[in-house]
């Protein structure tokens, strides 16, 4: 091909092919630049390299359009994990609140019975406190200590407990645990009344349920507290394991306090 010294190249075209050749490293690239500066090239080669230039431009553009869609692809990936993670998070959240909300509410509902309860057990207590000593006194008359008399056992009615048997699991083991353990004497209903024993006998039965009631009444105290811990206002006592162990390491100090 006949290079024309006097067609005109552009400045532009000049300076596109010095940066290509610099980005590709290609001594050719340089010789053709110096040629074109010097005194032209023919109008056809011109313009060949004017279409490899722009189409090598078009290329360049188009690799970066692809970089940078597939770059916006991989961070609209990213956000929607995150969106899709954050989501569950807060479902997880919603479903962990409503069920720690719900334990409340049950805890609160067995605390007031088990308030009830204790009141209703401490007039229990009245009753077999009196009772024990009318069997007693008439266990040592000798016109009575032979009579027949009937004998009844104190019951005690818990409907929310009942009600709610099926989500003590909300409790936790410990506690619920403890719960059914307080709560599964008052719905005891295995003791018929008696009705012809005689009075040391009656005697007796009264003054063992007076001690199991008044045992009771600590246990319903000490599991009251741990309800009330479930809802924030009182600090977890601790088990009914833990109340037997303390009974029984204070009745051993008293023991040894009284054999000094």
């Amino acid at each position: 091909m006949s290079i024309d010294r006097n067609t005109p190249i552009p400045n532009w075209l000049c300076v596109s092919v010095l940066v290509l050749g610099l980005l590709l490293n290609i001594q050719p690239v340089f010789d053709l630049v110096v040629r074109a500066l010097g005194g032209g090239l023919a109008p056809g080669f011109a313009t060949l390299l004017s279409a490899v230039i722009g189409f090598t431009g078009v290329i360049f553009t188009t690799r970066a359009g692809f970089k940078n869609l597939i770059a916006s692809q991989e961070a609209q990936s990213a956000r929607d994990r995150d969106a899709r993670a954050h989501q569950q998070e807060m479902a997880v959240q919603a479903k962990t609140d409503e069920r720690e909300y719900e334990k409340k509410v049950l805890a609160a509902a067995l605390q007031g019975e088990l308030i009830a309860l204790l009141s209703r057990v401490h007039d229990g207590q009245a009753w077999l406190r009196m009772q024990t000593r009318f069997w007693k006194i008439a266990a040592a008359d000798k016109d009575l200590k032979d009579v027949d008399v009937p004998f009844s056992f104190p019951s005690y009615h818990v409907p929310a407990f009942e009600a709610n048997i099926q989500r003590l699991g909300l409790l936790g083991p410990s506690i619920a645990g403890d719960v059914v353990s307080v709560f599964g004497m008052a719905t005891n209903k295995t003791a018929e009344p008696m009705k012809a024993i005689k009075p040391a006998m009656a005697a007796m039965l009264a003054e063992g349920l007076l001690d199991a009631h008044k045992d009771w009444s600590d246990r319903i105290v000490r599991v009251g507290g741990r309800l009330g811990s479930i809802q924030g206002f009182l600090d977890d006592p601790g088990s009914l394991w833990e109340l037997k162990k303390e009974k029984e390491a204070a009745a051993k100090a008293a023991e040894a306090a009284a054999s000094a």
